[in-house]
């Protein structure tokens, strides 16, 4: 089974960081167990960079959603609802596919979702071996419930996102698993850039009204 991968693209201004994303869609648009790379990209310039990069495979292998956009959560799963009966990937776009076992994708049902704790560039795995909680991917069958949506309005690039994404995925009795051994994600970030600004989040959105209550975070999916 391949998988189609829904993220996001961006030229970063420090030269590191921008490496690191290149590699990261490189690996992906090269790997035979993903079908699709779906793309909300920053601007004209990042379409220009890929259109260029990509010239064979813009359009075929490499789709963009959305020229301008910076996807929050929601964006990302609503799109992935309109791939139907695909398997779907979201990840952040500083994360890549090193090993995909097909026989721990073909065992998914429905309602499954594998919610992946990733390696570092080098292969160290700290977050694994001392596991707190850590997500950067989420494998899922397309469509994904709708009542989900509405709750998880917010960027990946926020301390607790994933977290939040967990609790709402678990109050709608999905069955979560985390398969890292078997279904290995790398994470590229040696560069250390990071937003100055970037908050944790806390709370969700109660009823999708823009009123805020605090909640506990604190799912772990079960290793397979």
């Amino acid at each position: 089974m391949k998988l189609n991968i829904i993220t996001s693209f961006y030229i970063a201004s420090n030269e590191d960081r921008n490496n690191e994303l290149i590699k990261s869609l490189d690996k992906n648009v090269n790997n035979v167990d993903v079908e699709a790379v779906h793309l909300y990209i920053d601007n004209q310039q990042c379409y220009q960079y890929l259109e260029t990069k990509y010239k064979d495979i813009i359009g075929n292998k490499i789709k963009i959603i959305e020229i301008g956009k910076q996807p929050l959560y929601s964006d990302l799963f609503e799109y992935a609802n309109k791939l139907r009966n695909k398997l779907c990937v979201i990840i952040n776009s500083d994360i890549w596919f090193h090993k995909i076992d097909q026989n721990v994708l073909n065992k998914m049902k429905r309602n499954d979702i594998y919610a992946l704790t990733r390696h570092e560039s080098g292969m160290s795995s700290p977050l694994i071996n001392k596991y707190t909680g850590s997500h950067d991917a989420f494998i899922f069958y397309s469509p994904i419930k709708n009542d989900l949506i509405k709750h998880i309005k917010h960027p990946q690039n926020v301390w607790g996102s994933e977290n939040v994404l967990l609790y709402e995925l678990k109050k709608l009795k999905y069955n979560l698993f985390n398969p890292c051994k078997q279904i290995v994600i790398v994470h590229e970030h040696k560069s250390n850039v990071r937003n100055p600004s970037r908050e944790r989040i806390n709370r969700g959105d109660k009823d999708g009204d823009g009123v805020f209550k605090i909640r506990s975070y604190s799912v772990k999916p079960d290793r397979l």
